[in-house]
């Protein structure tokens, strides 16, 4: 997870307030050129939405422009027919400064309710991410081509090796359930790598799952799962008709577990940390390269208050707010607590190990 969403949705308020604030600043007759600001601010949202994913924030910035636009549609009309405007009417003077008040009130908001961000360093870790490219059929490995489409972001969290901590015997597979973004959960990937266990984390998007539509635009499609299962939950990929989800899951699996395979000493144990959607998939895995001796599901952790959405109280502290009615996060607590749990179940995973071969011994 990194600030640069926050930074974006700042610059776009940006634009809008400058855009909003021209009714103050006209000196003489001219083209009301900075009316175009509107229609920018609208175009830097969309690169932001598909590069970062859809959030209340990018949903709360839509209905903004959407609303500047309306106040502004004269002067849209005005500057495609190179009109000249030397004053502005009292009643447009009085909408654009409430949208500047609106546009600061929402600027405050956004800072109010920001992501809580963890400092790699200070966790004493370090993340490394490629694109892959290629299919379930095919495989997926790098590629030099830049025009090529990268299908999967691979990120790999590394704990300090020198840490007393450090799980030599065990690396951790993940995949993102898709209802969240992928950084709703970076801050519990990282505090897993901080406790010493080496994650291997593959987002494929929506590039893995099937479609009849011709345009498939990431956020949009992660917006329609977020809406269609917010009342069913997990029971979504249940379904019948949504039951695919569950073998895309299985085999993005396989995909991450093979990688990991490809990077660790032959010791070393592959287990598998997941959220709602990919824990229920996880009996549907058909083969890895060596054994998974576990598959922990957090989402039956009663602390992790938004099963299937990730980590939002720090992720997305307005979408925790508003939806969930669940305060920021500030200092980690609840991904600190399930990386906890997970620790527990490997310890008496171990203790029931020793115990059965003690039992054969004797």
């Amino acid at each position: 997870m990194t600030m640069i969403p926050l930074y974006a949705q700042l610059l776009i308020l940006t634009i809008l307030a400058i855009s909003s604030a021209r009714v103050f600043s006209i000196r003489q007759t001219r083209l009301d050129s900075l009316v175009m600001f509107i229609p920018f601010a609208l175009f830097v949202l969309f690169i932001e939405s598909i590069a970062w994913g859809l959030s209340v924030n990018e949903i709360i910035l839509f209905n903004l422009i959407i609303l500047a636009s309306i106040v502004n549609y004269k002067s849209f009309f005005r500057f495609i027919n190179h009109l000249f405007v030397d004053s502005y009417s009292a009643l447009y003077t009085i909408s654009s400064l409430l949208l500047f008040l609106i546009i600061i009130a929402t600027a405050v908001l956004f800072i109010a309710f920001k992501p809580v961000y963890l400092k790699e360093d200070k966790l004493q870790i370090k993340t490394e991410t490629k694109y892959l490219s290629g299919t379930f059929n095919t495989g997926f490995s790098e590629s030099d081509e830049t025009l090529q489409t990268k299908n999967l972001k691979l990120t790999v969290y590394t704990p300090d090796a020198n840490k007393g901590n450090y799980q030599n015997d065990y690396a951790v597979i993940f995949v993102p359930d898709k209802r969240a973004r992928f950084s709703s959960y970076d801050p519990f990937l990282k505090l897993l790598a901080k406790s010493g266990f080496k994650v291997y984390a593959g987002d494929f998007g929506f590039s893995t799952v099937p479609s009849s539509k011709k345009v498939n635009i990431n956020f949009l499609r992660q917006h329609e799962l977020f809406m269609k299962s917010k009342k069913a939950g997990g029971a979504y990929y249940s379904a019948a008709e949504n039951n695919y989800y569950l073998d895309v899951y299985a085999k993005e699996m396989e995909v991450i577990a093979k990688i990991a395979d490809k990077n660790e000493p032959v010791a070393k144990k592959l287990i598998i940390v997941a959220d709602e959607g990919p824990a229920l998939a996880a009996s549907k895995i058909i083969s890895t390269p060596r054994q998974i001796v576990m598959c922990h599901n957090i989402s039956l952790i009663s602390e992790y208050k938004t099963p299937g959405y990730g980590f939002i109280q720090q992720s997305d502290p307005l979408l925790a707010k508003f939806s969930f009615h669940l305060d920021r996060d500030k200092k980690g607590y609840y991904p600190g607590y399930v990386v906890m749990k997970i620790k527990s179940a490997i310890e008496a995973y171990e203790k029931a190990q020793f115990e059965e071969l003690n039992g054969d011994v004797q």
